[in-house]
Protein backbone atom coordinates (compact mmCIF):
# COMPACT_ATOMS: atom_id res chain seq x y z
CA UNK A 1 0.00 0.00 0.00
CA UNK A 2 1.60 3.13 -0.82
CA UNK A 3 1.30 6.35 1.33
CA UNK A 4 1.84 10.33 0.46
CA UNK A 5 4.47 11.64 3.21
CA UNK A 6 4.63 15.10 1.60
CA UNK A 7 4.87 17.96 4.10
CA UNK A 8 5.52 21.47 3.97
CA UNK A 9 8.14 23.85 6.32
CA UNK A 10 5.72 26.46 6.83
CA UNK A 11 3.18 23.03 8.26
CA UNK A 12 6.11 22.30 10.17
CA UNK A 13 6.80 25.55 12.35
CA UNK A 14 2.85 25.94 12.66
CA UNK A 15 3.07 22.82 14.77
CA UNK A 16 6.44 23.74 16.21
CA UNK A 17 4.72 27.22 16.97
CA UNK A 18 1.49 25.36 18.59
CA UNK A 19 3.58 22.80 20.67
CA UNK A 20 6.48 25.36 22.14
CA UNK A 21 3.60 27.84 22.95
CA UNK A 22 3.34 27.02 26.37
CA UNK A 23 3.17 29.95 28.86
CA UNK A 24 3.44 33.30 27.55
CA UNK A 25 6.10 34.30 29.76
CA UNK A 26 10.02 33.52 29.21
CA UNK A 27 12.34 33.39 32.40
CA UNK A 28 15.94 34.47 30.44
CA UNK A 29 17.18 35.16 27.20
CA UNK A 30 18.98 31.58 28.45
CA UNK A 31 16.18 29.96 27.88
CA UNK A 32 15.00 31.80 25.02
CA UNK A 33 18.52 30.54 23.67
CA UNK A 34 18.18 26.74 24.47
CA UNK A 35 14.56 27.23 22.98
CA UNK A 36 16.11 28.38 19.41
CA UNK A 37 18.26 26.06 19.16
CA UNK A 38 15.73 22.88 19.71
CA UNK A 39 13.63 24.41 17.86
CA UNK A 40 16.45 24.72 14.97
CA UNK A 41 17.86 20.79 15.45
CA UNK A 42 14.22 20.13 15.68
CA UNK A 43 13.28 21.82 12.27
CA UNK A 44 16.41 19.91 11.26
CA UNK A 45 15.51 16.86 11.73
CA UNK A 46 12.33 17.13 10.31
CA UNK A 47 13.85 18.44 7.31
CA UNK A 48 15.83 15.11 7.21
CA UNK A 49 12.77 13.17 7.82
CA UNK A 50 11.31 14.48 5.11
CA UNK A 51 14.10 14.41 3.20
CA UNK A 52 13.78 10.05 4.35
CA UNK A 53 10.13 9.70 3.66
CA UNK A 54 10.60 11.60 0.13
CA UNK A 55 13.19 9.50 -1.12
CA UNK A 56 10.90 6.43 -0.08
CA UNK A 57 8.00 7.93 -1.42
CA UNK A 58 9.85 7.80 -4.72
CA UNK A 59 11.10 4.40 -4.21
CA UNK A 60 7.77 3.04 -3.51
CA UNK A 61 6.33 4.76 -6.48
CA UNK A 62 8.90 3.19 -8.35
CA UNK A 63 8.54 -0.13 -6.63
CA UNK A 64 4.93 0.50 -6.95
CA UNK A 65 5.66 0.49 -10.93
CA UNK A 66 7.71 -2.37 -11.08
CA UNK A 67 4.72 -4.26 -9.31
CA UNK A 68 2.64 -3.18 -11.77
CA UNK A 69 4.78 -4.62 -14.34
CA UNK A 70 5.17 -7.53 -12.53
CA UNK A 71 1.59 -7.92 -12.37
CA UNK A 72 0.92 -7.33 -15.86
CA UNK A 73 3.85 -10.10 -16.68
CA UNK A 74 2.45 -12.84 -14.41
CA UNK A 75 -0.75 -12.00 -16.01
CA UNK A 76 0.76 -12.46 -19.70
CA UNK A 77 2.41 -15.28 -17.82
CA UNK A 78 -0.39 -17.24 -16.42
CA UNK A 79 -2.16 -16.67 -20.28
CA UNK A 80 0.69 -18.51 -21.36
CA UNK A 81 0.56 -21.14 -18.86
CA UNK A 82 -3.34 -21.76 -19.35
CA UNK A 83 -2.29 -22.01 -22.92
CA UNK A 84 0.45 -24.38 -22.33
CA UNK A 85 -2.04 -26.25 -20.12
CA UNK A 86 -4.47 -26.79 -22.64
CA UNK A 87 -1.90 -27.96 -25.31
CA UNK A 88 -0.86 -30.51 -22.37
CA UNK A 89 -4.28 -31.39 -21.89
CA UNK A 90 -5.06 -32.39 -25.56
CA UNK A 91 -1.36 -33.87 -25.77
CA UNK A 92 -2.08 -36.14 -22.60
CA UNK A 93 -5.61 -36.91 -24.58
CA UNK A 94 -4.14 -37.75 -27.66
CA UNK A 95 -1.09 -39.83 -25.37
CA UNK A 96 -4.32 -41.28 -23.52
CA UNK A 97 -5.85 -42.75 -26.79
CA UNK A 98 -2.68 -44.41 -28.04
CA UNK A 99 -2.31 -45.90 -25.08
CA UNK A 100 -5.56 -47.68 -25.54
CA UNK A 101 -4.78 -48.64 -28.91
CA UNK A 102 -1.57 -49.92 -28.42
CA UNK A 103 -3.17 -51.62 -25.40
CA UNK A 104 -5.51 -52.78 -27.47
CA UNK A 105 -3.64 -53.98 -30.33
CA UNK A 106 -0.90 -55.50 -27.65
CA UNK A 107 -4.32 -57.64 -26.63
CA UNK A 108 -4.81 -58.73 -30.16
CA UNK A 109 -1.48 -59.22 -30.94
CA UNK A 110 -1.15 -61.48 -27.81
CA UNK A 111 -4.32 -62.80 -28.50
CA UNK A 112 -3.26 -63.60 -32.15
CA UNK A 113 -0.11 -65.64 -31.04
CA UNK A 114 -2.03 -67.85 -28.52
CA UNK A 115 -4.90 -68.73 -30.77
CA UNK A 116 -2.97 -69.59 -33.80
CA UNK A 117 -1.55 -72.90 -34.80
CA UNK A 118 1.41 -71.53 -36.76
CA UNK A 119 4.24 -72.38 -34.51
CA UNK A 120 6.21 -68.26 -34.88
CA UNK A 121 9.85 -67.89 -32.78
CA UNK A 122 11.22 -64.81 -33.19
CA UNK A 123 14.82 -63.99 -32.30
CA UNK A 124 16.88 -61.02 -31.67
CA UNK A 125 20.60 -59.78 -33.30
CA UNK A 126 22.35 -62.41 -31.72
CA UNK A 127 19.80 -65.23 -32.64
CA UNK A 128 18.37 -65.39 -28.79
CA UNK A 129 15.14 -66.05 -28.41
CA UNK A 130 12.81 -63.63 -28.02
CA UNK A 131 9.01 -64.79 -27.49
CA UNK A 132 7.14 -67.54 -29.04
CA UNK A 133 3.76 -69.32 -29.91
CA UNK A 134 2.63 -72.00 -27.86
CA UNK A 135 3.02 -74.11 -30.80
CA UNK A 136 6.65 -73.28 -31.36
CA UNK A 137 6.83 -74.17 -27.60
CA UNK A 138 5.92 -77.59 -28.36
CA UNK A 139 8.40 -77.64 -31.36
CA UNK A 140 11.07 -76.35 -29.89
CA UNK A 141 10.59 -77.88 -26.21
CA UNK A 142 10.83 -74.17 -24.22
CA UNK A 143 10.36 -73.02 -21.44
CA UNK A 144 9.53 -69.10 -20.00
CA UNK A 145 13.43 -69.51 -19.19
CA UNK A 146 14.28 -69.96 -22.30
CA UNK A 147 13.23 -66.51 -23.30
CA UNK A 148 17.16 -64.74 -24.22
CA UNK A 149 18.74 -68.21 -24.67
CA UNK A 150 20.77 -68.34 -27.64
CA UNK A 151 18.78 -70.95 -31.07
CA UNK A 152 22.25 -73.15 -30.89
CA UNK A 153 21.22 -73.87 -27.45
CA UNK A 154 17.50 -75.12 -27.53
CA UNK A 155 16.60 -78.75 -28.72
CA UNK A 156 14.00 -79.18 -31.09
CA UNK A 157 11.35 -82.38 -32.55
CA UNK A 158 12.53 -81.18 -36.55
CA UNK A 159 14.73 -82.80 -38.90
CA UNK A 160 16.55 -79.07 -39.61
CA UNK A 161 19.75 -79.32 -38.50
CA UNK A 162 20.90 -76.23 -40.41
CA UNK A 163 18.29 -73.91 -39.09
CA UNK A 164 20.78 -71.86 -37.11
CA UNK A 165 22.52 -71.48 -40.00
CA UNK A 166 19.54 -70.31 -42.33
CA UNK A 167 18.25 -67.80 -39.79
CA UNK A 168 22.06 -66.31 -39.58
CA UNK A 169 22.04 -66.33 -43.47
CA UNK A 170 18.62 -64.12 -43.80
CA UNK A 171 20.12 -61.68 -40.75
CA UNK A 172 23.09 -61.23 -42.78
CA UNK A 173 21.26 -60.83 -46.48
CA UNK A 174 17.76 -59.92 -45.30
CA UNK A 175 16.15 -62.53 -47.63
CA UNK A 176 14.00 -64.47 -46.82
CA UNK A 177 13.67 -68.53 -47.16
CA UNK A 178 11.60 -71.42 -47.21
CA UNK A 179 12.44 -75.20 -46.58
CA UNK A 180 9.97 -78.28 -46.72
CA UNK A 181 11.17 -80.06 -42.77
CA UNK A 182 10.17 -83.13 -41.41
CA UNK A 183 9.46 -83.67 -37.50
CA UNK A 184 10.64 -87.01 -35.45
CA UNK A 185 6.99 -87.64 -35.17
CA UNK A 186 5.93 -87.56 -38.97
CA UNK A 187 5.09 -84.56 -39.14
CA UNK A 188 5.64 -82.40 -41.82
CA UNK A 189 6.43 -78.35 -41.77
CA UNK A 190 6.61 -75.33 -44.32
CA UNK A 191 9.75 -73.51 -42.41
CA UNK A 192 9.86 -69.80 -43.27
CA UNK A 193 12.46 -67.93 -42.29
CA UNK A 194 12.19 -63.63 -42.88
CA UNK A 195 14.35 -60.58 -41.41
CA UNK A 196 12.67 -59.16 -38.12
CA UNK A 197 12.10 -55.48 -39.58
CA UNK A 198 11.71 -52.26 -37.48
CA UNK A 199 9.80 -49.42 -37.94
CA UNK A 200 12.64 -47.24 -39.80
CA UNK A 201 12.99 -50.65 -42.00
CA UNK A 202 16.10 -51.36 -39.60
CA UNK A 203 16.64 -55.60 -39.37
CA UNK A 204 16.47 -56.34 -35.50
CA UNK A 205 16.41 -60.17 -35.95
CA UNK A 206 15.11 -63.14 -37.74
CA UNK A 207 11.09 -64.20 -37.09
CA UNK A 208 10.95 -68.28 -38.34
CA UNK A 209 7.07 -69.54 -38.81
CA UNK A 210 6.07 -73.29 -39.21
CA UNK A 211 3.28 -74.02 -41.55
CA UNK A 212 1.72 -78.00 -40.13
CA UNK A 213 1.62 -79.22 -44.08
CA UNK A 214 1.65 -83.04 -43.10
CA UNK A 215 -1.82 -83.33 -44.71
CA UNK A 216 -0.64 -81.86 -47.94
CA UNK A 217 2.50 -83.69 -47.76
CA UNK A 218 0.38 -87.35 -47.33
CA UNK A 219 -1.92 -86.58 -49.57
CA UNK A 220 0.60 -86.11 -52.23
CA UNK A 221 2.50 -88.91 -51.26
CA UNK A 222 -0.79 -91.10 -51.56
CA UNK A 223 -1.23 -89.37 -54.85
CA UNK A 224 2.16 -90.53 -55.82
CA UNK A 225 1.52 -94.02 -54.64
CA UNK A 226 -1.19 -94.09 -56.81
CA UNK A 227 0.72 -92.93 -59.63
CA UNK A 228 3.20 -95.10 -59.06
CA UNK A 229 0.43 -97.90 -58.76
CA UNK A 230 -1.44 -97.13 -61.78
CA UNK A 231 1.88 -96.88 -63.87
CA UNK A 232 2.60 -100.26 -62.59
CA UNK A 233 -0.73 -101.44 -63.24
CA UNK A 234 -0.66 -99.59 -66.97
CA UNK A 235 3.27 -101.33 -66.96
CA UNK A 236 1.59 -104.80 -66.20
CA UNK A 237 -1.45 -104.42 -68.41
CA UNK A 238 0.39 -103.59 -71.03
CA UNK A 239 3.35 -106.21 -70.43
CA UNK A 240 -0.02 -108.22 -70.09
CA UNK A 241 -1.56 -107.77 -73.37
CA UNK A 242 2.17 -108.24 -75.19
CA UNK A 243 2.57 -111.51 -72.97
CA UNK A 244 -1.29 -112.39 -74.29
CA UNK A 245 -0.34 -111.69 -77.92
CA UNK A 246 3.22 -113.67 -77.34
CA UNK A 247 1.11 -116.39 -76.09
CA UNK A 248 -1.32 -116.83 -78.99
CA UNK A 249 1.27 -116.46 -81.38
CA UNK A 250 3.00 -119.42 -79.44
CA UNK A 251 0.18 -121.23 -78.84
CA UNK A 252 -1.75 -121.21 -81.80
CA UNK A 253 1.80 -122.50 -83.42
CA UNK A 254 2.30 -124.80 -81.02
CA UNK A 255 -0.53 -126.51 -81.15
CA UNK A 256 -1.20 -126.58 -84.96
CA UNK A 257 1.82 -128.05 -85.52
CA UNK A 258 1.17 -131.49 -83.35
CA UNK A 259 -2.53 -131.04 -84.92
CA UNK A 260 -1.32 -130.79 -88.42
CA UNK A 261 0.81 -133.92 -87.79
CA UNK A 262 -2.03 -135.71 -86.36
CA UNK A 263 -3.87 -134.99 -89.43
CA UNK A 264 -1.74 -136.14 -92.00
CA UNK A 265 -0.73 -139.38 -89.65
CA UNK A 266 -4.69 -140.17 -89.98
CA UNK A 267 -4.92 -139.58 -93.69
CA UNK A 268 -2.10 -142.20 -94.25
CA UNK A 269 -3.29 -144.37 -92.03
CA UNK A 270 -6.46 -144.33 -93.70
CA UNK A 271 -5.11 -144.74 -97.02
CA UNK A 272 -2.89 -147.52 -95.72
CA UNK A 273 -5.89 -149.33 -94.40
CA UNK A 274 -7.60 -149.37 -97.69
CA UNK A 275 -5.31 -149.84 -99.86
CA UNK A 276 -4.01 -152.96 -97.05
CA UNK A 277 -0.55 -152.03 -97.47
CA UNK A 278 2.34 -149.67 -95.45
CA UNK A 279 3.73 -149.83 -92.37
CA UNK A 280 0.82 -149.25 -89.90
CA UNK A 281 3.15 -149.92 -86.48
CA UNK A 282 5.23 -146.95 -87.64
CA UNK A 283 2.37 -144.41 -88.36
CA UNK A 284 0.35 -145.34 -85.08
CA UNK A 285 3.83 -145.12 -83.26
CA UNK A 286 3.84 -141.40 -84.53
CA UNK A 287 0.06 -140.88 -84.36
CA UNK A 288 0.28 -141.85 -80.49
CA UNK A 289 3.92 -139.54 -80.55
CA UNK A 290 2.10 -136.32 -81.89
CA UNK A 291 -1.14 -137.46 -79.47
CA UNK A 292 0.94 -137.37 -76.04
CA UNK A 293 2.62 -134.21 -76.86
CA UNK A 294 -0.27 -131.74 -78.19
CA UNK A 295 -1.61 -133.76 -74.74
CA UNK A 296 1.36 -132.22 -73.05
CA UNK A 297 1.11 -128.80 -74.47
CA UNK A 298 -2.60 -128.79 -73.04
CA UNK A 299 -1.92 -129.84 -69.28
CA UNK A 300 0.98 -126.76 -69.52
CA UNK A 301 -2.02 -124.31 -70.68
CA UNK A 302 -4.21 -125.81 -67.62
CA UNK A 303 -1.20 -126.39 -64.96
CA UNK A 304 -0.54 -122.15 -65.82
CA UNK A 305 -4.28 -121.27 -65.61
CA UNK A 306 -4.42 -122.96 -62.24
CA UNK A 307 -1.75 -121.46 -60.96
CA UNK A 308 -2.64 -117.71 -61.87
CA UNK A 309 -6.16 -118.33 -60.32
CA UNK A 310 -5.00 -120.16 -57.19
CA UNK A 311 -6.28 -123.62 -58.04
CA UNK A 312 -3.01 -125.36 -58.18
CA UNK A 313 -3.15 -128.30 -55.71
CA UNK A 314 -0.42 -129.72 -53.97
CA UNK A 315 -0.79 -133.08 -51.98
CA UNK A 316 1.69 -133.94 -49.04
CA UNK A 317 2.34 -137.79 -48.71
CA UNK A 318 5.96 -138.75 -47.68
CA UNK A 319 8.02 -139.40 -50.75
CA UNK A 320 11.34 -141.29 -52.12
CA UNK A 321 12.57 -138.74 -54.16
CA UNK A 322 15.39 -141.12 -55.22
CA UNK A 323 13.40 -143.87 -55.80
CA UNK A 324 10.96 -141.24 -58.08
CA UNK A 325 13.64 -139.58 -59.91
CA UNK A 326 15.27 -143.62 -60.98
CA UNK A 327 11.78 -144.24 -61.99
CA UNK A 328 11.37 -141.14 -63.94
CA UNK A 329 14.66 -141.74 -65.93
CA UNK A 330 13.33 -144.91 -66.92
CA UNK A 331 10.17 -144.36 -67.98
CA UNK A 332 11.68 -141.20 -70.16
CA UNK A 333 14.33 -143.55 -71.87
CA UNK A 334 11.32 -145.23 -73.03
CA UNK A 335 9.41 -142.39 -73.99
CA UNK A 336 12.87 -141.29 -76.53
CA UNK A 337 12.44 -141.55 -80.53
CA UNK A 338 15.13 -144.02 -81.75
CA UNK A 339 16.73 -140.89 -82.89
CA UNK A 340 17.42 -139.23 -79.63
CA UNK A 341 20.10 -136.45 -79.42
CA UNK A 342 21.09 -137.89 -76.37
CA UNK A 343 21.80 -140.82 -73.68
CA UNK A 344 20.12 -140.29 -70.13
CA UNK A 345 21.78 -141.53 -66.83
CA UNK A 346 21.23 -141.49 -62.95
CA UNK A 347 23.44 -141.84 -60.30
CA UNK A 348 21.52 -141.67 -56.46
CA UNK A 349 21.91 -142.86 -53.06
CA UNK A 350 21.16 -146.48 -52.17
CA UNK A 351 19.29 -145.29 -48.91
CA UNK A 352 15.99 -143.29 -49.83
CA UNK A 353 15.88 -139.54 -49.85
CA UNK A 354 12.52 -138.92 -48.20
CA UNK A 355 10.84 -135.75 -48.57
CA UNK A 356 7.10 -134.70 -48.37
CA UNK A 357 5.23 -133.36 -51.53
CA UNK A 358 2.98 -134.95 -54.28
CA UNK A 359 4.63 -137.40 -56.71
CA UNK A 360 2.70 -136.55 -59.68
CA UNK A 361 4.10 -132.76 -59.55
CA UNK A 362 7.51 -133.90 -58.71
CA UNK A 363 7.71 -136.39 -61.46
CA UNK A 364 6.43 -133.33 -63.89
CA UNK A 365 9.36 -131.21 -62.59
CA UNK A 366 12.28 -134.15 -63.58
CA UNK A 367 9.71 -135.00 -66.40
CA UNK A 368 10.23 -131.22 -67.52
CA UNK A 369 13.55 -130.28 -66.70
CA UNK A 370 14.66 -134.14 -68.66
CA UNK A 371 12.82 -132.73 -71.60
CA UNK A 372 14.65 -129.36 -72.04
CA UNK A 373 17.80 -130.81 -71.82
CA UNK A 374 17.03 -133.38 -74.41
CA UNK A 375 15.76 -130.54 -76.65
CA UNK A 376 18.80 -128.55 -76.22
CA UNK A 377 21.70 -131.38 -76.37
CA UNK A 378 23.05 -132.47 -79.60
CA UNK A 379 23.68 -135.58 -80.66
CA UNK A 380 25.68 -138.10 -79.00
CA UNK A 381 25.82 -135.80 -75.43
CA UNK A 382 25.04 -137.11 -71.97
CA UNK A 383 22.21 -136.33 -69.89
CA UNK A 384 22.89 -137.16 -66.25
CA UNK A 385 20.41 -137.27 -62.76
CA UNK A 386 22.12 -136.82 -59.86
CA UNK A 387 20.79 -137.07 -56.53
CA UNK A 388 22.27 -135.91 -53.17
CA UNK A 389 21.75 -135.14 -50.16
CA UNK A 390 22.85 -132.44 -47.02
CA UNK A 391 22.21 -131.91 -43.68
CA UNK A 392 18.40 -130.83 -44.37
CA UNK A 393 17.93 -131.08 -48.00
CA UNK A 394 17.50 -133.50 -50.53
CA UNK A 395 19.17 -132.09 -54.00
CA UNK A 396 18.44 -133.25 -57.89
CA UNK A 397 20.57 -132.18 -60.18
CA UNK A 398 19.85 -132.10 -64.06
CA UNK A 399 23.45 -132.20 -65.94
CA UNK A 400 23.67 -131.83 -69.64
CA UNK A 401 26.11 -131.13 -72.07
CA UNK A 402 24.42 -129.13 -74.12
CA UNK A 403 24.54 -125.41 -76.26
CA UNK A 404 24.16 -123.78 -72.94
CA UNK A 405 22.36 -120.52 -71.71
CA UNK A 406 23.22 -116.69 -72.48
CA UNK A 407 24.22 -115.35 -69.24
CA UNK A 408 21.63 -112.27 -70.20
CA UNK A 409 19.03 -114.92 -70.52
CA UNK A 410 19.62 -116.91 -67.30
CA UNK A 411 17.46 -114.48 -64.72
CA UNK A 412 14.30 -115.11 -66.72
CA UNK A 413 14.20 -118.14 -67.57
CA UNK A 414 11.67 -118.99 -65.15
CA UNK A 415 9.31 -116.06 -66.28
CA UNK A 416 6.55 -117.07 -68.11
CA UNK A 417 6.25 -117.93 -71.73
CA UNK A 418 9.85 -117.00 -71.75
CA UNK A 419 12.16 -118.76 -74.54
CA UNK A 420 15.77 -118.61 -74.18
CA UNK A 421 17.38 -117.95 -77.57
CA UNK A 422 18.41 -120.72 -79.01
CA UNK A 423 21.39 -121.71 -82.09
CA UNK A 424 20.62 -124.23 -84.30
CA UNK A 425 17.71 -125.54 -82.06
CA UNK A 426 14.58 -126.05 -83.03
CA UNK A 427 12.82 -125.59 -79.99
CA UNK A 428 8.98 -126.27 -79.38
CA UNK A 429 6.95 -125.47 -76.43
CA UNK A 430 5.25 -122.10 -74.64
CA UNK A 431 7.61 -121.11 -72.75
CA UNK A 432 6.38 -122.11 -69.61
CA UNK A 433 7.59 -125.79 -68.21
CA UNK A 434 10.02 -123.96 -66.17
CA UNK A 435 7.81 -121.44 -64.46
CA UNK A 436 5.77 -123.98 -63.92
CA UNK A 437 9.14 -126.25 -62.75
CA UNK A 438 9.57 -123.23 -60.09
CA UNK A 439 6.34 -123.29 -58.85
CA UNK A 440 5.66 -126.56 -58.10
CA UNK A 441 9.37 -126.55 -56.20
CA UNK A 442 8.49 -123.23 -54.48
CA UNK A 443 5.17 -124.90 -53.51
CA UNK A 444 7.28 -127.60 -51.87
CA UNK A 445 9.17 -125.50 -49.96
CA UNK A 446 12.57 -125.69 -51.73
CA UNK A 447 13.67 -123.81 -54.76
CA UNK A 448 15.55 -124.18 -57.77
CA UNK A 449 18.82 -122.67 -59.41
CA UNK A 450 20.60 -122.78 -62.41
CA UNK A 451 24.54 -122.71 -63.82
CA UNK A 452 25.13 -122.94 -67.44
CA UNK A 453 28.01 -121.94 -69.81
CA UNK A 454 27.59 -121.21 -73.32
CA UNK A 455 28.68 -123.90 -75.16
CA UNK A 456 29.34 -126.19 -72.51
CA UNK A 457 26.05 -127.01 -70.97
CA UNK A 458 23.79 -126.27 -68.22
CA UNK A 459 22.69 -128.11 -64.35
CA UNK A 460 19.28 -127.59 -63.46
CA UNK A 461 20.03 -127.89 -59.30
CA UNK A 462 16.41 -128.56 -57.46
CA UNK A 463 16.39 -128.58 -53.48
CA UNK A 464 13.74 -129.96 -51.56
CA UNK A 465 13.71 -130.36 -47.97
CA UNK A 466 14.90 -133.75 -46.02
CA UNK A 467 12.68 -135.53 -43.85
CA UNK A 468 15.42 -137.85 -42.76
CA UNK A 469 19.03 -137.19 -43.57
CA UNK A 470 20.89 -140.55 -44.77
CA UNK A 471 24.12 -142.01 -45.75
CA UNK A 472 24.65 -141.19 -49.32
CA UNK A 473 26.39 -143.32 -51.82
CA UNK A 474 26.96 -142.90 -55.65
CA UNK A 475 25.44 -145.62 -58.16
CA UNK A 476 25.11 -145.73 -61.73
CA UNK A 477 21.82 -146.77 -63.38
Amino acid sequence: MLFDINVTTSEAERVVTRDVAGPPTLHSTDDMQRLQEQLALTLNEHSTMVSALSISNEELLASNEELRATTEELETNKEELQSVNEELRTVNDQLSERIGEISAANDDLGNLMTATAIATLFLDRSLRVKRYTPHAQTLFNLIPADEGRPLAHISHQLDYADVRADAAAVLANGQALEREIGSHAGQYYLARLAPYRTGNDQIDGVVLTFVDISERKHAEEELARAYTAEQAARIAAEKALQTRDQFLSIASHELRTPMTALVGYAQLLQKALLRGSGDLTKMIERVVRQTKRLDALIDQLLDVSRLQRGQFVIERNTIDIAALGAQVVADFRDTLPRDAAAAVTVVGPAAPLLVTGDAARLEQVLYNLLSNAVKYSPLGKMIQVQMTQTATEAVVEVVDQGIGIPTSSQNQLFAPFFRAPNVGTQASGFGVGLYIVREIVERHGGRIDVESTEGVGSTFRVHLPLLEPTACIVVEG
